[in-house]
């Protein structure tokens, strides 16, 4: 991204150049003209117009600076040029990296296809009325905090209407049940 930034501002920077130079380029080209015309109409004599343009300013002369300046305009265009083709090569470099990376990541969630069970999920308290009989009875069943990689502890609660004999029906994997029996004043292990 700094590689980026670097390159616009060398392109912004090299466009205030181009601008610069097309600025002195006018200017000369404007003088010659003022200065054919001056000569057209008779206001200066031929040998100080051919002085005026064969003049050296800096070491050179008119024509030479205009195709000076002509010269760095093309100059910069082509960096300008070289810049883009260099930061869209960067880019496209980038794109196609976090393209096949992403690929590969999707890829591979596909193949292994993790399951995260109980994660995130607090199980709420799930009521069921049930009609046994002549019996009717309430069950709550509830899921206790669950850790990963542990069994989870389920606790059942049963609620008679009225005394009679209930049969419950628990999973085959179920280890170390435990029942209660509670009463109004008391309460035994069964």
């Amino acid at each position: 991204m700094v590689g980026t930034r670097t390159a616009l501002a060398g392109v912004v920077e090299l466009e205030q150049q181009i601008r610069i130079a097309k600025q002195r380029k006018n200017y000369l080209e404007e003088y010659l003209q003022k200065l054919h015309q001056s000569y057209a109409k008779g206001k200066i004599s031929y040998s100080f117009y051919v002085e005026t343009i064969h003049l050296h300013r800096d070491g050179k002369t008119i024509e030479q600076w205009i195709k000076y300046y002509e010269n760095r305009i093309l100059e910069y265009q082509r960096l300008i040029r070289k810049n883009r083709r260099k930061t869209i090569k960067n880019n496209l470099v980038l794109l196609i990296f976090s393209s096949v990376f992403i690929f590969l990541l999707l890829t591979t969630l596909i193949y292994i296809q993790p399951e995260l069970t109980g994660f995130l999920v607090q199980e709420a308290e799930i009521p069921e009325v049930v009609t046994d009989g002549n019996a009717t009875f309430k069950v709550v069943t509830s899921q206790q905090q669950a850790v990963l990689g542990q069994p989870v502890k389920w606790i059942k609660t049963i609620s008679l209407s009225n005394s009679s004999t209930v049969k419950i029906r628990l999973p085959v994997e179920a280890t170390n049940i435990s029942v209660n029996k509670i009463t109004k004043s008391y309460s035994e292990e069964a």
